[in-house]
């Protein structure tokens, strides 16, 4: 009964301070900016369409199912908003690729430098698939005769995701922390690394489930509560 009646006690302490955090968010307004580096990990999804076609040519082919990333990104916190853009690259086994998007959030502070909020993101980029690994050197006298096969190809197009973030002030160093998914719908254009254009390539679909870290510098402050 005793523990029974703790585990209570502390539930509705909880459920006190998440509801007064609640109301002060609702009530505030924030102005400041901040700028960050980000390194994350995140998985490649939607590309068996890919991995099948090149392996109905003989291709011994498996999709990429990870990649990591590094970039950057910023932005401004205005009033319950904040906008800024990102831009990054991403890298794993057999891919490479890239990207720049827009951002626009609506954010919920928490009180001790600490807010919560939803992103919304839009823009481009495109990722580089390596298709066959074959190093070996040819003589110079040969290149004019050598035939020349694809290694490398690629495709791109639109860029959208969502994310929920958490970022803390600390005095002017930022630290965040991001969860989020970014999809590039129906890209088919492909091409080799050469310019070549490539037709009849399948349509590929991918998804980039992610976790990111965010460190960087700015702040922001509540001029008014309304």
């Amino acid at each position: 009964m005793r523990n029974a009646l703790s585990t209570l006690v502390i539930i509705a302490a909880v459920a006190a301070w998440l509801a007064s955090s609640f109301l002060w968010a609702q009530s505030t307004r924030l102005h400041g900016g901040g700028g960050w580096f980000w390194v994350q990990y995140g998985g490649l999804m939607g590309l068996d369409r890919l991995a099948n076609a090149l392996k109905a040519q003989g291709l011994s082919y498996q999709a990429p199912g990870a990649c990591v990333g590094i970039g950057g990104g910023g932005g401004g916190y205005l009033g319950r908003f904040h906008i800024g853009g990102e831009g990054g690259t991403f890298f794993g086994q057999k891919v490479s690729g890239g990207g720049g998007w827009a951002r626009i959030g609506y954010f919920f502070p928490l009180g001790g430098g600490l807010l919560i909020m939803p992103v919304a993101m839009v823009g481009g980029g495109g990722l580089d698939f390596q298709i066959r690994e074959d190093a070996s050197p040819v003589p110079f006298d040969q290149v004019a005769t050598t035939t020349t096969y694809l290694s490398w190809m690629g495709t791109g197009g639109a860029l959208v995701g969502g994310a929920i973030e958490v970022q803390k002030n600390f005095g002017g160093f930022l630290m965040g922390i991001s969860a989020g998914y970014v999809a590039g719908p129906g890209w088919k254009d492909w091409e080799g690394l050469d310019g070549r254009r490539i037709s009849g390539g399948p349509q590929v679909s991918f998804g980039m489930p992610y976790l990111r870290l965010q460190i960087g510098g700015g702040g922001w402050t509540s001029p008014q509560k309304n």
